[in-house]
């Protein structure tokens, strides 16, 4: 079916009028395929038809919307969502008189006052779309070892329900702040007053906003409006109405999944007047306050309290005043008050009236229709009222008011209190002293001074008691769609190039924690965990990182090693440990060459923003006065073969000159020769192998069984610890080396058991030389999902020799040659 159809207006003439509803980024028609009518309050005739949402498309609805918020949008920056809504804003300018004809048309608001309504969203936009690039969040200086910093975040997919009688208007209000905070948006219109709001989601549509950023859903509150309200996926609901519907929204999203909830809703508001007021101004504001937009505004003045002194002179004045306002045809430029909404309201401002009559009130002024067709009711003006009265308490919604006296300032201000809503009031003085104790007495959450209504988008607006709950519009309504979150970050602030003694300054005090559910995931899921080319570790980033400062940190100033690619890959990740500088510094001090080296390797790694180089001190690098704290940088695939690597006993120096390219792949190996691996070894307290990384586990322990203890090796006792790092494919052949270790040497070391490994998995256990484990015992778990650390104590320099030789006849065979340590 046929999604617009032709309408038109006295302003615009004929247009084509959307009836869909906007879901993901599409016009569609409800899954029910019901439609309802539209009503022309000054006619009473109907303008159209269009489509009913229900249930099931608040649902689908809210599916493109959590989609939308979990993909495209959440990663659009701020810039980007402010610019979006600085062109819709532009959008909305260019189509103002289309979009103020429709809402005079559908609203029946005077075409004046509906062009400003449009003017207002403009404005109401483009104040927002500056906003998106600004919501920030602090530091917070604690403690010199931690870092402290908040974050605002968007809260996620947002309904927001508004109502008949600012249609355009409460949109701008509702989607400026929601999608400026990167929200999505499900709205609901009111089943009254569809059109405008549809004419504008052509807009939203053209301006670029990411399908299921924002979605438009025409129903009523029943059905779509109960079913946003409570629906288990929405994060928070947004409400613009009556009292009576805003306790039941609330107490739907408390029964549901207790979202959070910005509710705008009824008042009862006083328009103070005192006798030294300029009675002529204060006459046209009262006026202004109670009749503008047909006297259906939540915030409209209906009681009015005049100082008893100048009492009979004001109402003469104001039913005058108010007896000259035209009322009739909402295209007729002079007209200043069109008909009510629907016949629905009609009816109840009708009965308010005759309540005010019936309770002993004076009608003044009106008290009647006007005319036999349309909504129109005459300005109405009650007096000799009492506080109890139905008029007095209740929202009237509509061109109806009471004025009574009072005599001093205290008085007034109990009588302004004598209501459950506290919304807005006003004060009329010229004395400023008056003004500013009376504003600050009042329980309104807004209070104009000698005006009324004048309300703009950078002014926070919402209730006390009964009127709401939060503020919409300025900067207060940021907070409505934004959600705090508190960042701590502990400083290992020994880190830096140092011989510290002690265990001052972040040194972790224990092994690290087993690995939890980020570490098991990524070694079940990633792309590359069953091999070949593009292989890469399947241990995550904190648990190697963990390890390496548990190892680095359990003595001030153990040296470690690192060798091979997985370590190399956490450099990458060191953004907290900013200590690039430092280390540059003190190499081109001592190592001119391989500073450049160096330096020129880390500027094309800047270039690709894509590494930063963490200088531990009690990492990378060995005792500098026998080797220099060197990490060259190059390429991940050098063009090597095993005829042209360098010879073993070639000087790792003349090797480094020798690195011709420095490339653009981001990753930092360092893997050695035979020769320098021994002399390195020397000054190395602790060092970590990588041993995960080839395609074929069984012939690499293959290797080690044979290497470790070989026949007639000397058993020189070393410092040196060794880690090595194993993939969980490695696992049952991590179990026979441990038995071969423990079968070969049992006499020799039964005493002495290997140091305790930790196993990021659940329920690790202690391995000892004696125990001799086997898959399923007690003493080693089958349900590995990590990598497995064990650290062999006391080894000789044959079990160095080999694994390096281990370790260069695999880099060489794989073509991964990729740098040097020294």
């Amino acid at each position: 079916m046929a999604l617009t159809v032709e309408l038109s207006t006295p302003v615009t003439g004929t247009y084509q009028q959307p009836i869909g509803l906007f879901i993901g980024g599409k016009w569609v028609e409800g899954v029910d395929k019901g439609k309802f009518e539209v009503i022309n309050p000054s006619t009473e005739e109907v303008i159209t038809s269009v489509c009913e949402g229900t249930e099931k498309d608040i649902d689908l609805a809210v599916t493109a919307a959590r989609k939308a918020f979990e993909g495209e949008w959440r990663t659009t920056p701020p810039q980007t969502r402010g610019n979006l809504l600085l062109k819709l804003a532009d959008l909305a300018e260019k189509n103002l008189d289309l979009l103020a004809a429709v809402e005079s048309l559908d609203n029946g608001k005077s075409i004046t006052n509906a062009r400003g309504d449009v003017g207002a969203v403009v404005g109401c936009l483009r104040y927002y779309g500056g906003w998106a690039d600004k919501i920030e969040g602090k530091t917070i200086d604690i403690a010199p070892e931690m870092f402290h910093y908040t974050r605002s975040e968007p809260i996620g997919v947002c309904g927001q329900i508004i109502p008949w009688n600012f249609p355009l208007l409460m949109l701008a209000w509702k989607i400026g702040p929601a999608l400026a905070t990167g929200n999505t948006v499900v709205m609901k219109t009111a089943e009254q007053t569809p059109l405008s709001a549809l004419v504008f989601t052509q807009f939203v549509e053209q301006a670029g906003f990411p399908a299921g950023v924002f979605n438009l859903v025409s129903g009523y509150g029943k059905t779509a409006g109960a079913a946003l309200s409570s629906h288990m996926d929405v994060d928070k609901i947004a409400f613009t109405g009556s009292t009576v519907i805003g306790r039941q929204i609330m107490k739907a999203a408390a029964s549901s999944n207790l979202k959070k909830v910005t509710l705008e809703l009824g008042g009862k508001s006083p328009n103070i007047v005192f006798e030294d007021a300029d009675i002529e101004e204060a006459i046209n504001w009262v006026n202004f306050g109670i009749y503008y937009n047909h006297g259906q505004c939540c915030c409209a003045g209906t009681r009015i309290f005049v100082q008893e002194s100048i009492y009979d002179k004001f109402l003469a004045a104001f039913k005058k005043r108010a007896e000259e306002n035209k009322v009739g045809d909402p295209f007729n430029e002079e007209t200043f008050q069109g008909p009510q909404v629907s016949q629905l309201q009609y009816d109840r401002i009708m009965g308010y009236i005759k309540a005010g009559k019936d309770e002993g009130a004076t009608v003044e002024i009106g008290g009647e229709r006007l005319g036999d067709k349309g909504y129109f009711i005459k300005p109405t003006i009650f007096s000799n009222v009492r506080a109890d009265m139905k008029i007095m308490q209740e929202e009237i919604f509509g061109p109806v008011c009471a004025i009574s006296k009072f005599k001093d300032e205290a008085e007034v201000i109990d009588l302004a209190h004598d209501t459950a809503y506290g919304l807005a009031a006003a004060v009329h003085t010229k004395n400023l002293n008056t003004a500013i104790r009376v504003s600050n007495a009042l329980k309104a959450g807004t209070v104009w001074v000698n005006c009324y209504n004048m309300l703009h988008h950078q002014l926070p607006f919402g209730g006390y008691k009964e009127s709401g709950i939060g503020r919409e519009l300025g900067e207060a309504a940021l907070a409505n769609y934004t959600q705090n979150k508190s960042v701590a970050i502990k400083l290992y602030t020994n880190l830096g190039v140092c011989n510290c003694e002690d265990d001052d300054g972040g040194h972790l005090a224990q092994p690290p924690a087993r690995g939890g559910r980020a570490d098991r995931r990524e070694a079940r899921n990633h792309p590359y965990a069953r091999g070949g080319r593009n292989q890469r570790p399947l241990l995550s980033y904190q648990t190697i990182r963990d390890t390496m400062n548990y190892v680095a940190h359990r003595q001030g100033n153990t040296r470690m090693f690192l060798m091979d690619g997985t370590l190399a890959l956490l450099l990458k990740q060191q953004r907290q440990f900013n200590h690039t500088r430092i280390q540059v510094g003190v190499l081109s001090e001592e190592h001119p060459l391989s500073a450049q080296q160096l330096k020129n390797g880390h500027n094309e790694q800047k270039r690709e923003h894509t590494l930063h180089l963490s200088c531990y001190a009690h990492g990378i690098g060995i005792d500098s006065k026998r080797l220099a704290h060197l990490t060259v940088f190059v390429k991940d695939v050098i063009q090597a073969s095993a005829n042209e690597h360098p010879n073993p006993e070639t000087s790792l120096a003349e090797y480094c000159a020798e690195a011709k390219t420095f490339g653009d792949i981001p990753t930092v190996l360092s893997v050695t020769t035979k020769a320098a691996f021994l002399r390195i070894a020397q000054g190395t307290s602790h060092m970590l192998i990588d041993i995960s990384r080839g395609e074929r586990p069984l012939s690499q322990l293959k290797l080690l069984q044979e290497n470790v203890y070989p026949t007639g090796s000397s058993t020189e006792e070393s410092s040196l610890e060794i880690t090595l790092l194993l993939s969980p494919e490695q696992h049952d052949y991590a179990v026979r080396f441990a038995k071969i270790i423990n079968d070969r040497k049992e006499k020799e070391i039964q005493s002495d058991p290997l140091a305790p490994f930790f196993l990021h998995a659940p329920d690790a256990r202690t391995l000892t030389i004696g125990q001799a484990p086997t898959p399923g015992s007690e003493g080693f778990p089958t349900n590995v999902a990590g990598y497995q650390f064990t650290h062999f104590a006391n080894a000789d320099q044959h079990l160095l020799h080999n694994i390096a030789s281990l370790i260069w006849e695999q880099a060489i065979q794989e073509r991964k040659i990729v740098g040097l340590a020294e």
